[in-house]
């Protein structure tokens, strides 16, 4: 580590210089107080991490996870905070009106800048994750599930998107989304994050879906920073009144969302909302967990360059997957086992659509063998506790046309298209 930090340090200029070394008597003058910290442990535990604050979803749902957490398990620990320099751009914060709905709740007392010299020193010793580990995207104890939203909106911020939703006469409507790199690129430069492209999808592809909406009288609002509206389907509305109110007020007033294995797909979580995930790249329960129960599940297909030939749900399972698994584990499991994920088509999505509208509307009726189908699928995933408690599915059509995916799970899928 001492190594690597010599040959970055030559590699800085001068001004840089001086303030790294600034940086480095300041954590070690700090020694003092962390050996303080552990010692008085036993009785009041100090922590220091970050807001995470770069990312909608980590904002979202780590803090989400925290305020739970602090009202329910960790009461006496005083907790310190700064915001989070993610992919090297210092200080972002993606959604501002977002982080303000989050501090309203009075947990993080205690935010500066400074603390991040607290934590690198935290750092330097062993068993320090006690200590420097805050938030986390791990609900470990099932407390999004279990609680209500932590996200209060004013009479005055109802009023105001029900106004623009009458300008634009829309009486009910979904909020849909594709994944790109657009928006990162931007933010934390080009190529910087492209081990997450495996999560990418086309917006086209939604088309027959939102099409479909329509003709039932329920328009479509495309969510995203970096979209062009140019291209309107039938049965989309372009909003000229978009900024991060309006874009969270209308994930909270939508019918639903249909969104993509991505950040955004965080907004439903927070306001416990079911939602349909589309184009989802890692289906294990650190995944799953944090969606409404009876949400749906559209995931990406797996192609075997190397048997040629699309891998079953028992396959994938058996690939890598853990609670501890993110895009760089995933994206270097595809290398090594030589495998290529495919987007959902257009036909996929629409179906799924029709499945999570009859499903909202409490008029989808779900037979014993789809049922028994589902929990033998997510059981590669998860435990039978787990399934029960979070309740995730997959699409009906998704599994019927793909039958593939299920090689193994049932002696005779027959009876399942039997079952249309």
């Amino acid at each position: 580590m001492f190594k690597l930090f010599l040959n970055n340090f030559v590699k800085l200029n001068q001004k840089s210089k001086i303030k790294k070394i600034g940086d480095v008597v300041i954590i070690i003058s700090l020694i003092p107080v962390v050996l303080l910290i552990r010692l008085i442990s036993p009785i009041v535990l100090i922590r220091v991490d970050s807001i995470r604050a770069s990312g909608i979803g980590h904002l979202l749902i780590n803090n989400d996870i925290y305020i739970n957490e602090k009202k329910d398990y960790h009461k006496r620990n005083i907790d310190l905070f700064f915001y989070d320099s993610l992919y090297g751009n210092k200080n972002h914060i993606c959604n501002e009106y977002a982080l303000k709905k989050i501090l309203e709740n009075g947990m993080h007392k205690f935010i500066s800048k400074r603390f991040i010299y607290l934590w690198k020193c935290h750092r330097l010793f062993p068993y320090h994750e006690k200590f420097i580990t805050i938030t986390s995207d791990f609900d470990k104890f099932n407390t999004i599930l279990n609680s209500p939203s932590n996200i209060k909106f004013s009479k005055d911020e109802i009023d105001y998107i029900e106004t623009i939703l009458s300008k634009y006469n829309i009486s009910e409507f979904v909020c849909m989304a594709n994944r790109d790199s657009n928006y990162k690129d931007k933010v934390f430069g080009k190529g910087k994050t492209d081990f997450q492209n495996i999560r990418n999808s086309k917006f086209s592809n939604c088309k027959k879906a939102i099409e479909h909406l329509s003709g039932y009288g329920i328009s479509t609002i495309r969510m995203g920073k970096t979209i062009d509206n140019s291209d309107l389907y039938k049965g989309m509305v372009n909003i000229s009144e978009r900024n991060e109110a309006i874009d969270f007020l209308l994930f909270k007033k939508a019918k639903f969302s249909v969104i993509p294995d991505s950040g955004v797909s965080s907004f439903s979580s927070f306001l416990r909302k079911k939602v349909l995930i589309h184009d989802l790249v890692n289906m294990h329960k650190k995944f799953i967990y944090v969606f409404q129960p009876q949400s749906l599940f559209l995931p990406k297909k797996y192609f075997s360059k190397e048997k040629e030939k699309y891998l079953s749900f028992a396959e994938i399972s058996k690939l890598f997957y853990s609670e501890y698994s993110n895009e760089a584990d995933v994206l270097n499991s595809f290398k090594c086992f030589n495998i290529e994920v495919h987007e959902n088509g257009e036909d996929e999505i629409l179906e799924a659509v029709k499945e999570m509208n009859e499903r909202v509307d409490e008029i989808y009726v779900e037979s014993k063998i789809d049922y028994e189908l589902q929990q033998k699928i997510w059981l590669l995933f998860m435990s039978e506790k787990e399934f029960d408690m979070y309740q995730p599915r997959i699409p009906k059509y998704y599994i019927e046309k793909n039958d593939f995916l299920v090689d193994g799970l049932l002696e005779n899928i027959e009876n399942l298209k039997k079952n249309k």
